[in-house]
């Protein structure tokens, strides 16, 4: 998932982008905890997706309260 896909999104795409992304990023753990999931370095990749959805949404906020001051 790349910043400039993301930033074509509004913000109730984001939203719906990052609660699915969580609950993979959940279900993954919980796999890597049973042991049904070996490469535990897929946990980087659910990280930096799910920062840089966080990323996206704080800028397109700040960019909305910037408009409007």
């Amino acid at each position: 998932m790349q910043a400039k896909d993301l930033r074509n999104k509004n913000m109730s795409e984001l939203k719906k982008t990052l609660d699915s992304q969580n609950k993979d990023f959940e279900k993954f753990m919980h796999d890597v905890y049973k042991g049904k999931e070996k490469n535990v370095s897929k946990t980087r990749l659910f990280k930096k997706d799910i920062a840089r959805i966080k990323t996206v949404m704080a800028e397109k906020k700040f960019m909305k309260e910037t408009k409007n001051a």
